[in-house]
């Protein structure tokens, strides 16, 4: 008799919600792909009451909306793979987090239900509407939680190398600021 390795893969879309540490770490891998992105600034907005999160930044964006939804495979260029050991499941925390998803890079947009795309329902990929294209990538997420994030984003961001506005203010990014190479403090 011989075994082999399987993937239940119902299961692993269903339980895929338990293998973040936290609910910030959304936070952390949007941050993450605008850095990877080459993005020059990113913009954090979040409305606790409304339950919802802006993330727009000015990197190269988005070209293939599939990558978004395809776990475990990053569509970041191997240089990027190798140094940083880029896997693919940073979108995902945000499927899990979030009751929908809207992400939008140039010209086009996709409009997320997460529960329909964790339950593997097609998702179409839109021409944005006059005067909504976008130069980098803006993700919201409406009916996420994060309680804390105002109280934590500076703590967030204080190594990230990338300048970050959060509700319009400029984040301090004391050690970043220090000079403080992003790969000491685990951002590369």
């Amino acid at each position: 008799m011989k075994v082999q390795v399987r993937v239940n893969e119902r299961g692993a879309l269903r339980n895929g919600r338990f293998a973040f540490t936290n609910k910030l770490t959304l936070v952390s891998e949007l941050l993450q792909n605008a850095r990877r992105a080459g993005a020059t600034q990113v913009t954090i907005d979040h409305d606790a009451t409304a339950r919802r999160l802006t993330v727009i930044d000015d990197g190269c964006g988005i070209e293939d909306f599939q990558r978004l939804l395809t776990f475990n495979e990053s569509g970041w260029d191997e240089d990027t793979i190798r140094k940083e050991h880029a896997f693919g499941l940073g979108f995902s925390k945000c499927l899990y987090a979030a009751r929908r998803c809207v992400v939008a890079s140039g010209r086009r947009r996709v409009d997320i239900d997460t529960a329909a795309a964790l339950a593997k329902a097609m998702v179409e990929v839109e021409e944005c509407v006059e005067g909504d294209a976008v130069t980098g990538t803006r993700v919201e997420l409406h009916g996420v939680d994060l309680p804390d994030l105002a109280q934590r984003v500076e703590e967030l961001c204080a190594g990230f190398p990338v300048p970050v506005w959060f509700n319009g203010e400029p984040l301090k990014r004391a050690m970043a600021e220090a000079g403080v190479k992003p790969e000491d403090v685990g951002y590369i």
